[in-house]
């Protein structure tokens, strides 16, 4: 009866070690790319919006919103000296 409890407790270690080794968790760490910065809305040194240099109806949104919006305690707007407004020859006037 001896041999057959020694074979009985081996075979008992060796499952127990096949099972334990068998669940382990891996190390594999999940890499998370940060996200792309936000394109940038405004033409780069001012503070115009890129869609002012691009679309007339996007300059005339701007302009009106700058006349609404002026005060005498706000920062200046910031032209630089670049910068390049859109235009329509082939438009008509808008009011502004």
């Amino acid at each position: 009866m001896r041999p057959n409890r020694l074979k009985l407790i081996a075979l008992t270690l060796a499952a127990i070690g096949l099972i334990s080794a068998c669940g382990g968790g891996s190390d594999d760490s999940v890499v998370v790319a940060p996200p792309p910065p936000p394109a940038p809305t405004n033409v780069a040194g001012t503070d115009v919006p890129i869609s002012a240099t691009q679309q007339v109806a996007d300059l005339m949104v701007f302009t009106k919103q700058q006349q609404s919006a002026s005060s005498e305690t706000t920062d200046p707007l910031v032209l630089g000296d670049t910068t390049q407004l859109a235009s329509d020859d082939s438009a008509e006037p808008g009011e502004v």
